[in-house]
């Protein structure tokens, strides 16, 4: 178990130090940045460390539905833990999708049907095979969950989690995983994109990181609540500000996949599998 612990803290320490080195390069020298190994390496050893995390943390509750994430009085859960090797993974994967070259390998090396699944079908297909824990599970016990004092920052938090939930299911991977797949995302389209995956990576990862050394005391509360929702605050006015510039962000020349994003929300919203 020791040894597990040096191996996620070095992997959580590796992870801070490419995501800081790419967010510099990103505003020093985008070019720099998209031509380096960092559009790679970031997410894939944020994805290694989710897996670590799941080796890591095996004597968390396995059978609550409640994530613990936020609240004061349970504990984290094993299963949200282990779920989140799912969305690394969806991360990982957008990060590769939207570089030329790395887009252009899955294209001529990966199977077209595990594209397709992955672009497509990710919810239906690969969501099964990962635990899954709700946001209403986590509302439903707020007396239980959350001490007096500060049970109105975490149902606000965990208000906000969830609706940037919906917005990056089907907006940040839906459309924009639909719009590269019939190459419809231009350069400058892209250059915004990765700041948003930057942004992520730091709501999917380092968030995770830091609840996981508050579970062991090594950091405060707030400071392990706090970073999903400031984080995630950055990516979502992005494409707004995108939607000022038509050449930037052709909402209006993806009708058909916007609409399809777009009603998709509802339908989820229905399905009693989902996380809502």
């Amino acid at each position: 178990m020791h040894l597990l612990n040096n191996y996620y803290s070095v992997l959580g320490l590796a992870f801070l130090i490419q995501w800081t080195a790419s967010l510099y390069l990103y505003f020093y020298d985008y070019f720099l940045y998209y031509n380096s190994i960092l559009v790679w390496s970031l997410p894939l050893c944020g994805f290694i460390q989710s897996i670590g995390a799941t080796l890591t943390f095996t004597f968390l509750p396995k059978k609550q539905t409640d994530p613990g994430y936020y609240s004061d009085k349970s504990t984290l859960s094993y299963n949200f833990v282990k779920e989140n090797i799912y969305f690394a993974g969806l991360l990982l994967f957008q990060f590769l999708y939207m570089h030329d070259k790395c887009k252009l390998w899955i294209t001529n090396y990966i199977p077209y049907v595990i594209e397709s699944t992955i672009v497509f079908l990710p919810y239906i297909l690969i969501r099964p095979l990962f635990p899954k824990t709700s946001f209403r599970a986590s509302l439903s016990i707020n007396d239980k969950n959350k001490t007096e004092k500060n049970k109105t920052f975490f149902i606000v938090v965990t208000w906000i989690t969830k609706i940037f939930y919906v917005w990056a299911k089907h907006y940040i991977g839906f459309f924009l995983n639909y719009a590269r797949f019939l190459d419809r995302i231009s350069p400058e389209l892209v250059r915004h994109i990765y700041f948003m995956l930057i942004m992520s990576s730091a709501a999917t990862t380092i968030s995770m990181f830091l609840h996981t050394l508050k579970v062991i005391f090594i950091v405060h509360d707030h400071i392990a609540y706090f970073l999903p929702p400031s984080s995630r605050g950055t990516s979502v006015p992005e494409p707004l500000i995108c939607g000022t510039c038509p050449h930037i962000w052709p909402l209006s020349t993806h009708g058909c996949v916007l609409w399809t994003c777009s009603s998709s929300p509802s339908t989820s919203r229905c399905s009693p599998s989902s996380a809502w």
